[in-house]
């Protein structure tokens, strides 16, 4: 399910300058992010016993962060509080960043002095270790092209690892197809002849910590 805020007619962007060097905005996330969570509130109370809630997140709509030009719908600090069992992090990205295995580095998201954007692999793992957001509710997406995370597989699961991470989604898209096409005759299609037995060697060491594993992460 992907979950698009909207603002009200005549809810228009605000900049002020902050003494970060930032723009904050008096925006649409004031009153989308506390409706967000009374809305997975209310969805999770109608699911069956057995079945998860997960919210899919892009570092864009993340408040307090200037990934999302500081105008994201989603309130990690209030997530953490809510009823949701799972977040995936969608970091496709073939950066890894610096301090990959320094473990978790949380960004302080505050809405009136946003951090800076850290686009890069462990950027967004530290996005998952702020807000006080549970790390064994964490899911971190990867992707399997070059574009993805499929040149840095290794480090990013050492980076993931280092902070707590047990759980990984995984969006098996095939190389150079231009669509998401990731299944043949013979089943996933791996564009690294590694890719998968990484994989296969991190589910093996988290197997106690009730390690999860999705393949075919929601995309945008």
């Amino acid at each position: 399910m992907t979950i698009a805020a909207w603002g009200p007619s005549g809810c228009q962007l605000k900049p002020t300058w902050s003494p970060s060097s930032n723009f904050v905005f008096d925006s649409c996330h004031i009153p989308y992010a506390g409706k967000f969570v009374a809305f997975v509130n209310k969805f999770k109370a109608q699911l069956g016993s057995g079945l998860l809630l997960t919210v899919d997140v892009i570092a864009s709509n993340v408040d307090g962060d200037n990934c999302s030009g500081n105008n994201g719908y989603l309130d990690l600090h209030q997530l953490a509080g809510s009823a949701i069992d799972r977040l995936i992090i969608e970091d496709y990205t073939s950066t890894l960043g610096s301090g990959s295995s320094a473990g978790c580095q949380p960004v302080t998201l505050d809405h009136n002095n946003p951090a800076p954007c850290d686009p890069s692999f462990v950027g967004q793992l530290n996005l998952m270790c702020s807000g006080g957001f549970p790390a064994n509710k964490v899911v971190v997406g990867l992707q399997t092209v070059s574009s993805g995370t499929n040149p840095i597989a290794g480090q990013a699961l050492s980076a993931l690892e280092s902070r707590g991470f047990t759980k990984v989604a995984v969006f098996p898209s095939a190389e150079g197809t231009g669509d998401y096409t990731y299944l043949s005759s013979a089943g996933l299609v791996a564009d690294k002849p590694d890719w998968y037995s990484l994989l296969e060697q991190f589910l093996a060491a988290k197997n106690t910590l009730n390690a999860a594993v999705t393949v075919g992460a929601p995309s945008p």
